[in-house]
């Protein structure tokens, strides 16, 4: 991903590799992100409450949060229809999860309505401040391009 952006069109089934120079981000809406510990992070809101969540291209699921986070915000007591239910990392470890639906998760000003939820095992260290992973059931409802080397993300909601 160095010196370059890459752009995700889930729709189109389509990756997109653009020179610095060339892409213009004209008609997308710029965010910070940072890289943690060379992890690719954007800040959202999730129904009012502020995160941190990893970009994870690779994730089928809409956001999925960590205890820590959800032990600060209390986040679990927010859902009252959570299924418990199991899931495979990419490691290939099964592991318990919950899974709801948010409201609404913003991007930038952009919101995105009814996304789905999944609480998950802690992934990092709690003290890297990652609060979660964001994956392809929030971000096929968009294009999503990351420009690693400037740390910004675009993005464009569908329609």
């Amino acid at each position: 991903m160095e010196d370059a952006v890459l752009c995700i069109d889930y729709d189109r089934q389509q990756l997109t590799r653009w020179s610095p120079r060339q892409f213009s981000g004209e008609g997308y809406q710029r965010s910070p992100m940072p890289l943690n510990h060379d992890l690719p992070t954007i800040r959202v809101t999730i129904d009012g409450v502020e995160a941190v969540l990893a970009i994870d291209t690779g994730s089928d699921s809409g956001v999925q949060l960590f205890p820590a986070f959800d032990q600060t915000h209390d986040m679990q007591s927010r859902y009252t229809d959570l299924q418990r239910g199991e899931a495979l990392s990419g490691g290939g470890q099964r592991f318990e999860t919950l899974a709801g639906t948010a409201d609404e998760v913003k991007v930038g000003q952009q919101a995105i309505r009814d996304v789905p939820l999944l609480f998950i095992p802690q992934a990092f260290d709690p003290a890297w401040g990652i609060d979660g992973l964001i994956g392809y059931e929030l971000l096929q409802r968009g294009t999503a391009c990351l420009d690693r080397d400037r740390e910004h993300f675009y993005w464009q909601a569908a329609g």
